[in-house]
């Protein structure tokens, strides 16, 4: 992930306004997807350094049903091309798991 300070802090304030848009608790958005509630605590926090993986951003995304582009701050446009991994199942296999 970029360590450009923009992108930190663009990504922090999206996931707290897509979490508070969909009136869940820090706890409740971190149990959907399987993160640590402190862990996401820090991703909200614009100077932790603290950032998700790959497999957790996109996590977030479809949980939150924007793209991963939206929650970087690369576009203004919330569902992107609408291609989303749909299912842990597709997920696995996009990441070239079994």
């Amino acid at each position: 992930m970029e360590n450009d300070p923009q992108v930190r802090a663009g990504l922090s304030q999206r996931l707290q306004e897509l979490r508070l848009e969909n009136q869940m608790t820090q706890a409740e958005l971190a149990r959907l997807c399987d993160i640590p509630q402190p862990v996401l605590s820090l991703y909200e926090k614009a100077d932790s350094n603290r950032r998700p993986t790959l497999y957790g951003l996109v996590k977030l995304a479809n949980v939150l049903r924007v793209s991963t582009d939206y929650l970087l701050g690369r576009t203004n446009e919330r569902t992107g091309s609408g291609k989303f991994l749909a299912g842990r199942f597709c997920l696995k296999r996009a990441l070239g798991q079994r």
